[in-house]
């Protein structure tokens, strides 16, 4: 499944970058991740718990930054995450690039491919795009708000 989102941060471009860029800070403005453990080389762990739909999923997995361009402003990680109790799991590659979107404003475009495993993928596109587009929300919001 792709995804792209575009979201307007007030804030310049250098500061987006900074703060887009320090995985564990940046981390805590995605709703539901409980765990952030930086295992060096921009290499991470994690725990992120999300509601979707009647689900309730615990993903635990790994998150690497493996292409960053701070000149271009743009970057793509890659993540595994699995849930055991249902039996499934999602693999993402996301691709973050920055444009200058007016004066103090920085547009944040986000391309997702996002692959879902076992019983998870049974939860079907719609709503699980449905929950991307909310948390994508709550994030800009976070992220706004702390560069304000």
């Amino acid at each position: 499944m792709k995804l792209e989102h575009r979201v307007e941060v007030r804030a310049p471009r250098d500061r987006v970058w900074a703060s887009l860029m320090d995985i564990p800070a940046v981390a805590t403005c995605v709703p539901g991740v409980e765990e952030i453990v930086d295992r060096g080389d921009d290499r991470y762990g994690g725990r992120l718990k999300v509601g979707v739909g009647p689900i309730r999923l615990v993903l635990s997995g790994d998150l690497e930054l493996t292409e960053r361009d701070d000149a271009a402003g743009r970057a793509v990680l890659r993540g595994t995450g699995t849930d055991g109790r249902l039996g499934g799991g999602v693999r993402v590659a996301v691709t973050l690039s920055l444009a200058e979107a007016g004066e103090a404003t920085t547009a944040v475009d986000i391309a997702s491919d996002v692959q879902m495993m076992g019983r998870i993928g049974d939860l079907g596109q719609p709503i699980m795009k449905r929950k991307a587009d909310e948390i994508l929300r709550s994030f800009a919001e976070c992220l706004s708000k702390r560069l304000a």
